[in-house]
């Protein structure tokens, strides 16, 4: 993260995951993207656009995410994730599943965390009202994390859409996986 940083600093391109190209120029923060002509719409460029809107915070965590996933993230410590995976429905199958899923973070060297699965045994999935509030709880809780991990074989809840929302407003890594083998019993959805 440290080079990351200095590069950016000393004026060369960084590349920060989906958001693209950064750089720092004349002390402002930069980035690579299309420029429209405003005389003649129909005429575009790719040039560097002003990115002094997006949050600092938003940078500086894509910038510590460079780690690959699964090794060591700071100081020994494993990479904190929020799993999102179905829950509601047949239950049964779904925590077989999210323990599959919790296994295969942990597999990675990944400290995994499903609200899903500690709230449902202190409140009522049944109760839309206790529903949500697991939901925000869980959510609350995602702002530890350093990515949200999205495992797919089973389809995507309107659970796991609400997180995955949050993730990206937070400025949070979403990555998509699959189970595969047993878990492939339906096509997985993609995340929107």
């Amino acid at each position: 993260m440290i080079n990351l940083l200095e590069n950016l600093l000393a004026g060369q391109e960084v590349r920060l995951g989906r958001l693209g190209l950064f750089r720092f120029e004349q002390g402002r923060l930069k980035r690579r993207g299309l420029t429209v002509d405003p005389d003649v719409t129909s005429r575009s460029r790719l040039g560097w656009l002003d990115a002094e809107t997006l949050p600092l915070a938003a940078v500086l965590r894509l910038l510590a995410r460079q780690a690959p996933p699964g090794l060591p993230y700071r100081g020994g410590s494993p990479r904190r994730v929020v799993v999102e995976s179905p829950y509601s429905g047949d239950r049964a199958r779904n925590e077989r599943y999210l323990v599959a899923c919790m296994r295969d973070c942990i597999g990675r060297g990944e400290a995994p965390y499903a609200s899903h699965r500690m709230f449902t045994s202190a409140l009522d999935d049944n109760d839309p009202r206790e529903r949500e509030l697991g939901i925000r709880l869980g959510l609350e809780w995602g702002r530890a994390a350093h990515a949200t991990v999205v495992y797919t074989d089973l389809g995507i809840s309107s659970g796991m859409a609400t997180g995955i929302a949050s993730a990206r407003m937070a400025g949070r890594l979403v990555e998509s996986r699959v189970l595969g083998g047993a878990w492939a019993s339906s096509p997985p959805e993609a995340i929107r």
